[in-house]
């Protein structure tokens, strides 16, 4: 296992901006792929905090002067039972300790929804409005490949913003 350092050595800040389809501004310290889609598996699938450590150092590198407070958007719930960690809400926590930035837990997630990435219809996730995020919320979430979860998200929340660790780039990307 490698340290926090190495991790953060190994893989080359980007900043990503791009547009899901429905329009939310998506900044991504990483492209998905190499060593950044590495760590965001070993956080998402083992729970392997010193990966999520380095992606949120990166992340935090990200955030602008404007924002007003980080919505993680939430793991369905089996997924988060089953891996034992909800990955935007763990990367929202670490970029607002290092940050300063507020969390707010806006979002509940469902209890299940399919995977998105590579689906050719994609049904929206289930996602209701817990509480008001305020004014300048900005999502986070730990990739985004199609946009359709950030999508989601930021219509319930009613922001158009979004902070990610990596987001892929490609055909099927935003």
């Amino acid at each position: 296992m490698t340290s926090q350092s190495e991790d953060v050595r190994s893989v080359k800040m980007s900043n990503l901006y791009r547009m899901t389809p429905a329009g939310v501004m998506v900044v991504g310290a990483f492209r998905h792929g190499g060593q950044a889609r590495q760590l965001v598996h070993r956080l998402k699938y083992q729970a392997d905090l010193s990966a999520g450590r380095a992606l949120a150092a990166a992340m935090t590198k990200c955030v602008g002067d404007d924002w007003g407070c980080l919505v993680p958007v939430p793991r369905a719930t089996t997924r988060r039972l089953r891996y034992g960690i909800d990955p935007a809400r763990w990367l929202a926590a670490e970029v607002a300790r290092l940050s300063g930035l507020p969390v707010v837990d806006a979002l509940t997630p469902g209890l299940w929804w399919p995977r998105h990435a590579g689906a050719q219809v994609r049904p929206l996730p289930a996602l209701r409005l817990r509480r008001p995020a305020g004014p300048m919320a900005v999502l986070v979430d730990d990739v985004a490949t199609t946009g359709t979860t950030l999508d989601r998200a930021g219509g319930v929340v009613g922001t158009w913003r979004a902070l990610v660790a990596t987001v892929a780039i490609g055909p099927n990307g935003p």
